[in-house]
């Protein structure tokens, strides 16, 4: 399953939670939770008394650099955010969509190795 979500630019986390205001810490960000069709907003200290047993916890450690480059895959207009660069070399990246707005959208699909342009 695929889920695209549209984050207003006024609630996207460009920049860490400490950089972005005074009296703002990592406890305070924001947290998606699903439990299957039901989605709710919260607070991550909030996380412990959300977790229940056999929950999966997904916890995403990957960077991505402060920078992003246009490009096509195929006819399609691309974004591409770069993550981590490996010995060999090649680097992980993210490919988005851009929305028209300024911002983008995540981008389903696409196999390792896809050509970038």
């Amino acid at each position: 399953m695929t889920l695209a979500v549209r984050v207003p630019e006024e609630l996207s986390a460009r920049v860490p939670a400490e950089q972005r205001g005074p009296g703002l810490d990592r406890d305070a960000v924001r947290l998606l939770v699903s439990r299957g069709t039901e989605v709710s907003h919260h607070a991550f200290g909030e996380l412990p008394r959300l977790l229940r047993a056999g929950d999966l916890l997904v916890v995403n450690t990957s960077q991505t650099l402060p920078a992003a480059v246009d490009g096509w895959v195929g006819h399609a207009r691309v974004v591409v955010h770069f993550s981590t660069r490996g010995d060999d070399g090649r680097w992980a990246v993210e490919l988005r969509d851009p929305d028209g707005r300024g911002t983008t959208r995540a981008r389903t699909g696409g196999p390792a190795g896809t050509e970038v342009r």
